[in-house]
């Protein structure tokens, strides 16, 4: 049986972890005016342990952030192939030079317009006054699920879907850094998610299954500390 299906338990639609991914623009306008800018903040509320996982509240920041960015992979085709490039060199350089994941800055190009979709300065939630807020839960029974809430207007979905996926693999990879973990868990996870949807394509639901396969096939996560409590 695999790592996430040996989990055993009732585990419904209660969330174990969410992320709130704030994002505001600095000034008037609007979020396909590349000279205005941006900034974001990220909050992360930790309620139980996942099964299988353990009991931290890191391990719920970064389940929940490589399916928010596997899903943003899945539902926006335009931008797809960019940002798994983008995050397949950084995971690649991150590995290469043990250091931490880094995304490099990212522009959106069509053949009218550009838009600036990374870096974004992160900043505390309190800093906000009226930010566009997406809303991750992560739950499942037995295997790591998304329910994705996304604020704002569809029509800015276009800037704020891959952006939001950005923030939250630099987020996370900021976040296991200053915790001290070893700087290879995140780049080999995101390289098997990324191995997972080449092979499989982009479905529905497809993060889940993705993730799941990062996790069996990836070394035994435990041994970098990450099933661990916090001290």
């Amino acid at each position: 049986m695999g790592f996430f299906r040996r989990a055993i338990g009732k585990y419904l639609y209660n969330p174990f972890h969410r992320l709130e991914f704030l994002m505001e623009l600095s000034s008037p306008g609007n979020w396909y005016q590349p000279a205005i800018p941006k900034q974001a903040a990220v909050r992360s509320t930790f309620f139980k342990p996942f099964p299988i996982t353990g009991a931290d509240d890191l391990m719920g920041q970064l389940l929940t952030s490589l399916l928010v960015y596997g899903r943003m992979l899945i539902i926006h085709s335009n931008t797809r192939k960019e940002l798994a490039s983008l995050v397949r060199l950084a995971a690649t350089n991150a590995l290469e030079r043990n250091t931490k994941v880094t995304m490099a800055p990212w522009t959106l190009r069509t053949p009218t317009s550009f838009y600036h979709l990374w870096p974004w300065p992160i900043v505390t939630p309190e800093t906000l006054s009226n930010p566009v807020t997406y809303i991750a839960d992560l739950h499942g029974h037995s295997v790591p699920r998304l329910w994705l809430q996304r604020g704002g207007r569809m029509r800015d979905t276009r800037v704020l879907d891959p952006s939001c996926a950005a923030i939250a693999v630099q987020t996370v990879a900021d976040a296991l850094d200053a915790r001290g973990f070893s700087r290879s868990v995140l780049p080999i996870l995101l390289l098997e998610l990324d191995h997972y949807f080449l092979r499989e394509g982009y479905s529905s639901g497809g993060e889940t299954h993705a993730l799941v396969h990062a996790f069996e096939v990836a070394p035994d996560i435990r041994r970098y500390g990450l099933g661990q409590q916090s001290e």
